[in-house]
């Protein structure tokens, strides 16, 4: 659940009513769709249009070479070069087979008791849907799937900023703005578009420019929300009204379900949901979302969709406030539900990239992640639970599968991902969170303005966190400029939690891993960064706020190996030494302690090791601190002929051990 929600009640009103004032709150005509749902409230087939291609601005692809040299022993270095310097661990636990665990709800359940009022009046009939043509907007495209901006978006970004004009020297950004369904449908069958057509219309008046420096108009995601906050049920109230007799009156008006954990007169405040579980209630909103996508599928100016359920839109079952336990779900009626609405949303949304937003418990984020792959098109996940290490990333026994990290590690190669942020906005917290997300394959990430951009971009005298992002969202192992592997372990053991979830162990990688089982290569995570093996200036550091690993020569283990994935672009090419045109950088951050030597070693096309020691101590940066190592290489070939099937690896030669936080490789062309 994200730290940033709907602000209250005032502010969802002050919105409402700028928008409406902005937009005159015209009423447009009963848009025309393509076809009338079912009369029941079952399962809508899903369309089958071919899946779509998740492929962002300006990526590119690559043919990879592959190279026939086996691997070789595992001898110390022969070859001794002078350097140029420049100043998982575990797999992750198997996952089970998905099996649903929510049998359909009665489709009628009655109210619970409570104190409240009940009506008895008789449902007045929809009226029937008109064909009369609603003007659409003039920004179409043909058929087709849609393409999502891998960028960072606002969350609720209700103003509208122009973040280019406002902010120029920060990067690229977009925005997500939703709007409740009582704003748009206020009577049955009368869509108010007006206040998302003003809204889309400003936003394409302005550009951004992504890092690939092409200008495009501001992207837009959207989403209807029926549950924006807590207790606030957006259903329109002629939906109660004239559908649903028995729907309970509290504070004046009719809401789906009465949710009191300790009855009237208990100390727990009553609060309404939505009515999910009821078929009227379903068949009313399935009409609506028909028309949504009717009117927007195949508009420019929406970039994606994301899908809102329950609580702030996530799939929340149950929460506390103030001591008390809430049952928002109504039993399964909201899992159901949403397994439902995510075959409605494909449906109204053939074309347009959709996010079904699943941050919710461990099975109805199991099983929506297991029904948005089977989706044609598929539908991408979005968890708002983004932080630096997650408690509940994996799951075990009856939880197993419905882990966050576990769900997204299962479907991160076929599915976009999204996160938005859990975590506050602090340096540390904003940088091992977005290294997270990035090495989760996220494709767009969704945080609070102006807070964590501002503090994104303070990293960038440390490190240029957004550069970096804007370069590797959505990318895969063919169109990322470099590979990486920050290494870590989870602070949050299975043991800590009697073996029922943990967080995710080992190290996060963008396509360069650390092999385990290779002889003498075994490391030592330190977890407890206020540890003495770890000095003051390091400890505070934003890099040493969580976990790094180290060699351990006491037990003969001096090397840390690294395997660069072969479907990277540079992966396998003749060196630039001997006729060929590419070579590499490698940067280390690691830990300068002692003045003893690290050494990076690999082989060239000849098979010879080569060996590029470097000096630490003040000569090399700050002492007692992390420092940026970069060597530059035209010699090295890479093609898995280290032991294990590694390409490269650092050595602590045996004269103390090394401390190393974060690997990356930069392939470059001859003359770049």
């Amino acid at each position: 659940m994200s730290c940033c929600k709907p602000k209250s009640w005032a502010l969802w009103a002050a919105m409402t009513c700028l928008i409406v004032f902005l937009s005159a709150c015209t009423l447009g005509s009963p848009s025309p769709l393509p076809s009338l749902l079912p009369a029941t409230a079952e399962l809508l087939p899903s369309v089958t249009s071919p899946p779509p291609h998740f492929t962002p601005i300006a990526a590119s692809s690559a043919t990879v070479a592959t190279s026939t040299m086996a691997p070789t022993p595992y001898p110390p270095p022969a070859t001794v070069v002078t350097p140029t310097p420049a100043s998982s661990a575990y797999p992750p636990p198997i996952t089970v087979g998905i099996t649903p665990a929510y049998p359909e709800p009665a489709r009628s359940p009655s109210v619970a008791a409570t104190a409240t009022q009940v009506s008895e009046r008789p449902p007045t009939p929809l009226p029937p849907f008109t064909n009369a043509p609603t003007p659409l907007p003039t920004s179409m495209r043909p058929d087709g799937i849609s393409t999502i901006v891998p960028i960072m978006y606002e969350m609720h970004d209700w103003e509208n900023v122009d973040f280019q004009r406002r902010f120029p020297d920060w990067g690229p950004l977009g925005s997500w703005m939703w709007w409740s369904w009582a704003q748009i449908e206020p009577q049955p069958g009368q869509y108010n578009w007006s206040m998302i057509d003003a809204y889309l219309a400003q936003a394409a008046r302005y550009t951004v420019t992504l890092a690939s420096g092409e200008v495009i108009p501001k992207p837009v995601a959207i989403s209807i929300e029926v549950y924006p906050d807590w207790g606030m049920d957006a259903t329109p109230q002629w939906v109660y009204e004239r559908f649903i007799s028995d729907a309970p009156l509290l504070g004046g008006q009719r809401v789906g379900w009465v949710v009191d954990p300790d009855g009237p007169d208990g100390p727990c405040a009553a609060i309404g949901v939505p009515r999910w579980g009821d078929a009227a209630w379903e068949r009313r909103f399935d009409e609506f979302v028909m028309a949504l996508g009717h009117r927007y599928d195949k508009d420019l100016r929406v970039n994606s969709v994301w899908i809102a359920t329950g609580l702030y839109g996530e799939t929340i079952e149950e929460k506390t406030l103030n001591g008390c336990r809430y049952a928002l779900a109504q039993g399964p009626n909201l899992a159901y539900w949403v397994l439902h609405l995510m075959d409605t949303y494909r449906q109204a949304f053939p074309t347009k990239p959709l996010f079904v937003i699943n941050s919710g418990g461990w099975s109805i984020r199991r099983e929506t992640a297991a029904k948005a792959a089977k989706l044609q098109p598929p539908i991408g996940l979005k968890l708002n639970v983004l932080a630096p290490d997650l408690s509940d990333a994996y799951g075990y026994k009856s939880l197993a599968g419905g882990g966050k990290i576990e769900v997204v590690n299962r479907y991160s190669d076929t599915l976009p991902i999204a996160f938005e942020h859990a975590f506050p906005p602090r340096p540390a917290d904003a940088y091992w969170s977005i290294m997270n997300a990035l090495a989760h394959r996220a494709v767009l990430l969704d945080f609070n303005y102006p807070d964590m951009f501002e503090v994104i971009k303070s990293i960038d005298p440390i490190f240029p966190l957004w550069r970096f992002v804007d370069t590797h969202l959505g990318r895969d192992a063919t169109t990322t400029p470099d590979v990486w592997i920050l290494l870590r372990e989870t602070q949050h053991p299975a043991s800590l939690y009697q073996e029922w979830s943990s967080g995710e162990y080992g190290d996060w990688h963008f396509f360069l891993t650390r092999p385990e089982g290779i002889p003498e290569n075994n490391t030592v995570a330190i977890t407890d960064m206020r540890s003495s093996e770890i000095p003051a200036p390091a400890r505070n550091h934003i890099y040493g706020a969580h976990s790094t690993r180290r060699t351990d020569q006491a037990t003969g283990n001096r090397y840390m190996s690294f395997d660069v994935d072969n479907r990277y672009l540079f992966w396998g090419q003749k060196p630039i030494v001997v006729g060929g045109t590419v070579g590499y950088r490698i940067e280390v951050v690691l830990l300068n302690k002692g003045n003893d030597q690290i050494s990076l070693e690999y082989r060239n096309a000849a098979g010879e090791w080569v060996s590029r020691p470097v000096n630490k101590g003040p000569a090399l940066g700050p002492v007692d601190d992390w420092v940026t190592v970069t060597w530059t290489l035209h010699d090295a070939y890479m093609n898995d002929a280290l032991p294990g099937g590694a390409d490269f690896r650092l050595d602590c030669m045996g004269d103390g051990d090394e401390y190393i936080h974060r690997v990356r490789v930069e392939g470059f062309r001859w003359g770049q």
